[in-house]
């Protein structure tokens, strides 16, 4: 699976939410961050990378171009 910065496998039974942004009632924009749940939903790290991306150096990427 696809997952930011590389591809990862998913552990068995892993469950994995994408990120969200809703607003409440009173208009304050809410953020979810993308997470992994295991098989009882419980939260847990992200699996290790088995492949790391890899942008060019020569390449603008929205993380380079805000410091992150």
């Amino acid at each position: 699976m696809w997952e930011r910065g590389g591809w990862v496998a998913p552990p068995a039974g892993s469950r994995f939410a994408h990120w969200r942004i809703r607003y409440s009632q009173d208009g304050t924009l809410m953020f979810a961050e993308e997470a992994w749940y295991d098989a009882n939903l419980k939260p847990m790290p992200s699996p290790k990378k088995l492949v790391e991306a890899f942008t060019p150096p020569n390449e603008l990427t929205p993380e380079s171009q805000h410091g992150f």
